[in-house]
């Protein structure tokens, strides 16, 4: 069972994506994370296939996941694979283009947790999960809208 989120947001969705695929842009609103690094940066970064190892600082220490871009179809559709020891993560951003020019993001984790601790205390780690995902939506939501509060909707790309 997944956790999924929803959210419109005051932004243009070409805006929204890049938002949720460039790393540069992710550090403005995810918190904690550092950095992917990725494998052969010559063929095909950032798109379906491509892996990484992405690092985010948790509390005082820093967890490193093995990452792979499982999804990507610009500008409406994102998703990566995330795993660790104990943690495997499908992380999906749907964007719909709204009427209005804004956009809707549905935002959907898939966990598998992998080893005997994490299915045992599976009830709290999806908990966590779904907190962790809206938090991080609202984030997006309020650095967007923030940064682009009173330009035309237009120019917001």
């Amino acid at each position: 069972m997944g956790v999924t989120y929803q959210v419109e947001m005051n932004a243009a969705i070409e805006t929204v994506f890049r938002y949720v695929s460039e790393e540069d842009l992710m550090r403005e609103w995810q918190c904690g994370f550092m950095e992917n690094i990725y494998f052969h940066k010559q063929e095909g970064m950032k798109r379906k296939g491509a892996t990484f190892v992405q690092r985010i600082h948790n509390g005082r220490k820093v967890e490193e996941y093995a990452g792979e871009i499982i999804a990507f179809h610009r500008p409406s559709f994102y998703g990566v694979r995330l795993e660790s020891d104990y943690l495997t993560m499908e992380i999906f951003y749907r964007l719909i283009e709204t009427e209005a020019g804004g956009t809707i993001v549905h935002f959907e984790c898939i966990p598998t947790f992998n080893n005997w601790y994490t299915k045992a205390i599976r009830p709290f780690l999806h908990q966590s999960l779904r907190t962790i995902g809206r938090k991080q939506l609202e984030a997006l939501k309020a650095c967007l809208e923030q940064q682009w509060q009173g330009m035309p909707l237009e120019s917001r790309v």
